[in-house]
């Protein structure tokens, strides 16, 4: 976990510190979200959702961030507690082709693993590219490096395939899909991510989201497929 930690903590600040050297004239976003459930009565449940996201472009350069985490607790006993953190940069060749790199951190209690850390590089095409449709494809290769609780480590080269879709509804109401493939020695991860957003007022929005995740081999006693579905507030900036 420690180990698992200091890498990411380094990859974030070479993110950003490349970023601050271009960023007199570049173009800021982010957002925020939230969502948490709690029941009372029969049943004593109190979960908790939090994302951010921050982006950050310039000329043919394009970086973001992605933070997570998830708990749950049910009659005081944590039954679900996952934090993820991600990093992507982009390097524009032409109108449609780009160059990619990412970096991306799990940590989930209950999966088995202390933590797992992979990296790709690879080529991307904007496929769609409208105000109403966009449709983005990805490829390239990497490493994963995976810690068990038992504290035995894997490491592993990966193919990464990834598409993102994205339809602009309405002024007010948009859908997004993001399906990833991560394809190992040791194991293939699928994960599709599914989003609806509607607008409330100003910056302010609602998404009902559904996540899926497989993994075709996992250490004892722990399900290959985890399923997630979420109603959040979210806050664009």
């Amino acid at each position: 976990m420690k180990k698992g930690g200091f890498i990411v903590g380094i990859s974030l600040i070479l993110c950003f510190v490349c970023a601050h050297t271009h960023a007199a004239d570049g173009e800021w976003s982010g957002e925020a979200e939230l969502g948490f459930v709690q029941t009372g009565g029969n049943t004593d449940t109190q979960t908790m959702n939090l994302k951010m996201g921050l982006g950050y472009s310039k000329s043919k350069w394009s970086h973001s961030l992605k933070l997570s985490a998830l708990g749950t607790k049910d009659e005081d006993k944590t039954s679900a507690e996952k934090y993820t953190a991600g990093l992507k940069t982009d390097y524009l060749i032409s109108g449609m082709s780009y160059l990619w790199g990412t970096a991306d951190y799990v940590k989930d209690r209950f999966s088995g693993y202390s933590y797992r850390l992979s990296e790709a590089l690879g080529y991307g095409y904007h496929l769609i590219d409208t105000e109403t449709h966009k449709l983005d494809l990805e490829a390239g290769p990497g490493a994963r490096q995976s810690e068990l609780e038992n504290g035995e480590t894997l490491t592993e080269f990966v193919g990464r395939l990834q598409g993102f879709y994205r339809w602009v509804i309405s002024k007010h109401a948009s859908f997004a899909e993001t399906l990833t493939g991560t394809i190992g020695e040791e194991a293939t991860i699928i994960t599709s991510e599914s989003a609806l957003t509607g607008t409330l007022v100003g910056n302010l929005a609602m998404k009902a989201s559904l996540t899926i995740e497989h993994t075709t081999d996992v250490p004892a006693d722990t399900e290959d497929t985890d399923t997630e579905i979420a109603l959040t507030l979210v806050y664009t900036f």
